[in-house]
C-alpha cells in the first residue's frame, strides 16, 4: 500500500509534466488505487458545482407539451453543493424545474415546486451519478470505478496511449454482462489518475431482437488551484455517445458542461430543509406515508 502511495503521489502531482506518451509499467492494483484516491479526494470537502446539458441522448433539441401539460425541453441546468458526505441539487431549467433533493448522508429528501405537498424519501442518494460531475469516470455500473474493478477478474492494462495528448493507461476488464465483450478505460496519471474515457458494450431488446449498442464516454478535465501549494483536476466536459454495435452509427449524445465550480464555500443553507416533523411523506423504501420525524433526518 506505501508503494501505490508514492507512485500515486508522484504521478498525480501537478507539478509533474509528462512529455512523452510512453508512461513507466505499472500493475493493474496500483491503477485501481490511484482511481480510489481520486474518488476521496473528489467527494470531500465544501463547495458548488453547475452544470448544463445541451443535448439528451438527441442528435437535436427538441421540446414540447407533455401529457400532464407540462412543457418540457431535453436539456436542463442544475447546480449541486456538497458538504463532506451531504449532497444537494436543485434543476434551475427544464421540465423538473426547481426539483430539490438533499441527502444527510443515509437518505435523500425530494421536493417539487409543482407538487409542494408532495414529498419523497429514499434510503441511498437517489440522483444518478451521472449527472453529478465530481463521479464523472469515476462511477461505472452503479458503484465507485475503483470498486468495480477490484471485483473483476483478468483486469489488465495492456498499454499506453496518448488521447488529445494526454498520456494515459489502458485498461482492460471482461464486460461483466455480455459475453467476449471488453470494457475499456483510459487513466490519465497526469491527471491525478482520472479516467478520461470509457468504451463498453450493452444490450437493449428491440422488437424482440436483441441490439448491441456501443457506448463511449470522454470527459475532459479542468485543473483547479486549491492552495498555494496543490491543485487537483475536476471535470469539464463530458460527453457520453452511443452508437450500434452493427455498423457504428450514431444513435444518441449527452453533452454536459460543468459552467462554475466554487470551492471551499460555506453551503450549509442548501441543507437547512424547512419540513416540520409532523409532515407526511412518501417513503419509497417501505412504501408508506410516515411522519417525517420518523425518518430520523440529520442535517
Amino acid at each position: 500500500m506505501l508503494i501505490a502511495f508514492i507512485l500515486f503521489t508522484e504521478l498525480a502531482s501537478h507539478r509533474l509534466a509528462l512529455s512523452e506518451p510512453t508512461l513507466p509499467p505499472i500493475d493493474s492494483n496500483l491503477v485501481i488505487v490511484g482511481l480510489s484516491n481520486s474518488a476521496t479526494l473528489l467527494n470531500s470537502g465544501n463547495g458548488k458545482i453547475k452544470i448544463y446539458a445541451s443535448e439528451y441522448f438527441k442528435d437535436k433539441v427538441k421540446s414540447g407539451i407533455g401529457k400532464d401539460g407540462v412543457a418540457f425541453q431535453n436539456f436542463f441546468e442544475r447546480l449541486f453543493a456538497f458538504n463532506g458526505e451531504k449532497s444537494y441539487s436543485r434543476v434551475l431549467f427544464g421540465s423538473a424545474k426547481g426539483t430539490e433533493l438533499i441527502f444527510d448522508g443515509r437518505v435523500t429528501v425530494t421536493t417539487r415546486e409543482i407538487e409542494p405537498s408532495f414529498i419523497t424519501v429514499e434510503q441511498g442518494w437517489s440522483l444518478p451519478n451521472l449527472f453529478d460531475p465530481r463521479d464523472w469516470g469515476l462511477w461505472y455500473q452503479r458503484e465507485s470505478l475503483s470498486d468495480y474493478l477490484a471485483k473483476q477478474k483478468n483486469v489488465k492494462v495492456v498499454g499506453t496511449e496518448s488521447l488529445n495528448g494526454v498520456p494515459c493507461y489502458l485498461v482492460q476488464a471482461p464486460n461483466s454482462s455480455i459475453e467476449n465483450a471488453t470494457d475499456k478505460f483510459w487513466i490519465a496519471a497526469e491527471r491525478g489518475f482520472r479516467c478520461v474515457r470509457i468504451q463498453y458494450e450493452a444490450i437493449a431488446i428491440k422488437k424482440v431482437k436483441p441490439v448491441r449498442y456501443v457506448f463511449d464516454t470522454t470527459i475532459e478535465y479542468q485543473e483547479l488551484l486549491i492552495s498555494n501549494e496543490y491543485s487537483a483536476w475536476f471535470p469539464k466536459r463530458g460527453i457520453l455517445i452511443r452508437r450500434n454495435k452493427s455498423d457504428g452509427k450514431q444513435l444518441g449524445k449527452n453533452i454536459m458542461d460543468v459552467t462554475d465550480f466554487e470551492l471551499n464555500i460555506d453551503v450549509s443553507n442548501l441543507f437547512d430543509i424547512q419540513i416540520s416533523p409532523e409532515t407526511l411523506v412518501w417513503d419509497l423504501t417501505t412504501r408508506m406515508r410516515l411522519p417525517f420525524k420518523k425518518l430520523g433526518w440529520a442535517p
